[in-house]
């Protein structure tokens, strides 16, 4: 039977060399598609910034340039990777590989791949849909949930590829691949706050009962897969610190960049970037999901997963509830925490800048406690169900080595 021609160049190719990922050696595709996801959460709180500030963009704008390089940086290495695999890969690189359509490419590089197509088949599909129905009305159109969802993708397949590297590697060599690792997971983090940007971010719905449901149902189950597959020492702190820092610095950057509001009306006057609000104390959470970790462990899931539900919620209040009140107060109001800098260009501002929202109230305006007690109730109920599916993702994730 003749030998399939990868397998008989392979075959000349004389002594392999030893995995990279065994020997600590962090390959240069998986540094691309890092910095691929750190392009697309950074160019998407740019997007989302320019429409509060300026309103109407263009196809080619800087940070729709900034996402869609991206997208091309992704396609062009894990393209390479793919057929450097497939064609001249050695018996250690195929080995950690899948088979696509006859190529042969790392789990995460194929779904990396998908997300890339995807943002690249919405980059035309958006601007017809601006020719045929004028300026968008709302996010989620179809091309920009096409979008979306591919920015999405590659952020998890980066998180992918750093994983089998991490996995494979030796104890004493998985260090800068578990940092590494960690930092995907703060990006992916970012993705689903931004993501939920209207419903969990400014500070004046932090004591609201929506926002403690809706951060139960999204948060733990990234939290509780990181704590459960991260080697550092702590994973899900470090994935919550870096989601921060992202997203503060962004912010922070962006607030200084001069902009003009081009779409009426204009109730407040801004002639600077409008600030995405100050991030979500992810750290907390994430710094108390390890001490669970370390502590006790997950090998009881049921109620490893009811645990971590409590300790969330705990956390997720004790940090919002207290924060919100600083950032709602005059000494927030600067550069560092951004106050009312946070609020669009189509905005009356008033005395609710520094109100709380949706509070559970009687009609003499005093806090309903049975309110707060019953939705805090469905609130741990959401983060037991959101923690068991992060405990069985980080289950199945700790076993990836391809």
């Amino acid at each position: 039977m003749a030998i399939p021609f990868p397998e008989r160049l392979h075959s000349r190719a004389g002594p392999q060399p030893v995995d990279r990922a065994r020997a600590g050696i962090i390959p240069w595709t998986i540094y691309a598609v890092t910095f691929a996801a750190t392009a697309i959460v950074c160019g998407l709180i740019w997007d989302i910034s320019w429409h509060r500030s300026i309103g109407r963009d263009k196809f080619l704008n800087p940070a729709h340039i900034t996402e869609y390089i991206a997208a091309v940086v992704t396609g062009i290495s894990c393209g390479y990777l793919a057929f450097k695999t497939t064609w001249w890969g050695t018996t250690d690189e195929r080995a950690v590989s899948v088979q696509f359509w006859g190529f042969r490419a790392p789990l995460g590089a194929w779904v990396c791949t998908w997300g890339a197509l995807s943002m690249l088949v919405s980059a035309p599909f958006d601007n017809w849909w601006h020719a045929a129905y004028g300026l968008d009305i709302e996010i989620l159109t179809p091309p920009h949930t096409l979008l979306l969802l591919g920015m999405t993708t590659i952020v998890i397949g980066a998180m992918m590829m750093v994983l089998a590297a991490q996995n494979r590697a030796s104890d004493e060599s998985s260090g800068d691949f578990s940092t590494l690792y960690a930092y995907a997971g703060g990006c992916l983090l970012l993705m689903v706050a931004t993501a939920l940007l209207s419903q969990t971010a400014l500070p004046n719905g932090w004591r609201s009962v929506d926002f403690y449901k809706v951060s139960a149902m999204a948060y733990p189950v990234v939290l509780v897969m990181m704590a459960r597959t991260g080697k550092t020492k702590w994973p899900a702190t470090q994935a919550g610190a870096f989601m921060m820092l992202l997203s503060w610095g962004m912010s922070f950057i962006l607030q200084f960049a001069p902009a003009t509001p081009r779409l009426g009306p204009v109730y407040n006057p801004i002639t600077h970037f409008v600030a995405a609000p100050f991030p979500l104390l992810m750290v907390v959470s994430g710094f108390a999901l390890d001490l669970l970790v370390k502590r006790f462990g997950t090998t009881r899931g049921w109620r490893f997963s009811l645990a971590a539900a409590v300790v969330f919620m705990v956390s997720w209040i004790a940090a919002h509830w207290t924060a919100s009140a600083f950032l709602l107060s005059s000494a927030a109001e600067n550069p560092v925490f951004f106050g009312p800098s946070q609020f669009d260009y189509n905005v009356r501002l008033g005395p609710f800048v520094h109100q709380f929202w949706n509070q559970p109230r009687d009609a003499t305006g005093n806090l309903v406690f049975s309110a707060y007690a019953a939705g805090l109730g469905i609130a741990t109920l959401y983060a037991f169900i959101s923690a068991r599916f992060g405990l069985w993702f980080g289950n199945w994730m700790v076993k990836v080595r391809r």
